[in-house]
């Protein structure tokens, strides 16, 4: 079978995507900011901020992958990981050219983190779907 291809569900190969070029395209949006608003403050607050915000990006890529190979659940799920963490270094490393901001690696790992739980959130749905209604051959 060719690595890219969905018989039969009518989505074409990488449409099932957009959603997440376009919620990144967001993010890159955020970061081109030299201010932010700024939301309720506490320690680790810009943290958790990142980690929820990559999280629905981790979210669209594990979606898009999945509607991609739906036969291949362990393959979207590792795509996702890595399209997600390259987007996170590369969010981090735009920023060091947007004035008065700065990459932080430590951002970089809370957005990686945001990414995992998303794909963990996912994958905990998805089981608990299979045991109430399992697939027929």
């Amino acid at each position: 079978m060719p690595l890219m291809t969905n018989r039969g569900s009518g989505i074409r190969p990488w449409t099932a995507l957009w959603p997440a070029v376009a919620y990144y395209a967001g993010i890159f949006w955020l970061s081109s900011q030299s201010r932010l608003p700024v939301g309720p403050s506490f320690r680790l607050s810009d943290k958790l901020a990142h980690g929820l915000l990559f999280a629905g990006f981790g979210a669209a890529l594990r979606l898009g992958f999945g509607a991609i190979r739906k036969d291949r659940p362990a393959w979207a799920a590792r795509a996702s990981v890595w399209v997600g963490a390259w987007g996170a270094i590369l969010d981090e490393l735009h920023q060091a050219f947007v004035p008065l901001r700065n990459p932080d690696p430590w951002d970089a790992a809370a957005d990686i983190a945001g990414v995992l739980a998303a794909l963990g959130v996912i994958s905990i749905i998805r089981k608990r779907r299979e045991k109430t209604h399992p697939r027929v051959p």
